[in-house]
């Protein structure tokens, strides 16, 4: 089932057959800025069971990111899911991701945010200091604006009223969700 879906991509919520993507994926080259994992792939399905215990509470989704043709893309977490407040972190894709693809994801995340579950709080989130692509990706979408950095950390602060103004260009472009009545499951108490 899929959470949500856009132009260009959908999301569906992790399973335990995409264990060996995932750990691919996080050991690759692509993985520098995430967490560590073990050299052993049933750690990677038993953090899968935990997620999908969290998914059953409405307190976090793992997701896996897919072409329309549903070939797997990447992936990235949906944590601390409340009415007023969610966190979005460790997204990864495969290398020959296109970078619309990435940034449809990044919009449409805000669009969550920001218009299914109305949030009016500002979130915050970092992005390592290597991740110099990163950084310049969500400095050029203008959505989220760059307060603060440290020796490991660029720190963005994401808030309605950067997202209000970008908002018709990145609709403009065709990007944005398309089904999210799913996603909208999810956050239901």
């Amino acid at each position: 089932m899929y959470l949500f879906e856009a132009k260009f991509f959908k999301a569906r919520v992790i399973e335990e057959r995409d264990a060996k993507f995932i750990f691919d994926l996080r050991r690759s080259e692509r993985g520098y800025n995430l967490k560590p994992i073990s050299d052993n792939i049933k750690d990677q399905y038993n953090y899968i069971k935990k997620s999908l215990k969290e998914y059953e509470n409405k307190i976090g989704v793992y997701l896996i990111i897919e072409d329309l043709n549903s070939k797997k893309l990447g992936a990235f977490r949906l944590t601390n899911i409340t009415n007023s407040k969610i966190n979005y972190h460790s997204l990864i894709c495969i290398p020959e991701i296109k970078p619309n693809i990435v940034i449809e994801v990044i919009f449409c995340v805000y669009q969550l945010f920001f218009e299914i579950l109305k949030l009016n709080s500002k979130a915050i989130f970092e992005v390592p200091i290597e991740s110099l692509k990163v950084k310049a990706l969500h400095d050029k979408m203008g959505i989220a604006k760059e307060f603060k950095q440290d020796n490991k950390f660029y720190y963005f602060e994401l808030s309605q009223n950067l997202y209000t103004s970008r908002r018709s260009f990145f609709l403009n472009l065709g990007y944005g969700l398309r089904k999210y009545e799913n996603f909208k499951k999810v956050c239901e108490p």
